[in-house]
């Protein structure tokens, strides 16, 4: 059995020869069987490099649906559960907006922009979509990022129905269904 002192880890690490380790800080060192059971241990984690992307395990918008479709700016935060082998707080901010219907297009009020990004987890999203729509999807994109640099993104949607079913809320029961707005066409 062959130990390995802090010092020579990091120097093993400065010459390239470790060459992985997990969290619980098992790692070898090619051609020395070198091991977390045979003295590499912790030194080996403190050494290796972060390779791994952090993993989204949940996002969601809320709220994640917008009514009226007012054409007003509705506030929307982002929140996104990470986690990292290495890194105990990933930082993730909005990377992307899109929308399933155009910025200005028939029957939605031609109002833009449609989202504005304000802060890293918020932004403001427009509560309209077409009248001749099936109704408008947003999809955020939030990428977190860990001390290493490794990235992942995850998708939250934020939706602006075309109407509530059945009796539909429609403000002034018109069948342009924009917030009691007509003629948007």
């Amino acid at each position: 059995m062959t130990r390995i002192a802090i010092g020579t880890a990091i120097a093993a690490l400065s010459a390239g020869i470790i060459a992985a380790c997990s969290t619980d800080g098992a790692g070898t060192a090619p051609g020395t069987g070198l091991n977390s059971g045979n003295g590499l241990g912790a030194a080996a984690a403190a050494c290796t490099p972060d390779v791994t992307a952090p993993s989204i395990t949940s996002m969601a918008a809320s709220p994640n649906t917008l009514w009226p479709p007012n054409h007003k700016f509705v506030p929307v935060t982002i929140t996104t559960s990470v986690a990292d082998n290495c890194d105990s707080a990933p930082r993730c901010a909005i990377s992307s907006v899109s929308s399933n219907e155009p910025v200005n297009g028939l029957g939605d009020g031609d109002t833009s922009p449609d989202w504005q990004v304000t802060g890293a987890s918020t932004l403001l999203l427009r509560a309209e979509r077409s009248g001749r729509g099936t109704g408008r999807v947003y999809t955020i994109g939030s990428t977190c990022t860990d001390a290493a640099g490794n990235a992942t993104v995850g998708y939250a949607t934020v939706m602006v129905p075309h109407d509530h079913g059945a009796g539909n809320d429609d403000a002034d029961d018109h069948d342009d269904d924009e917030g009691g707005e007509q003629g948007d066409s």
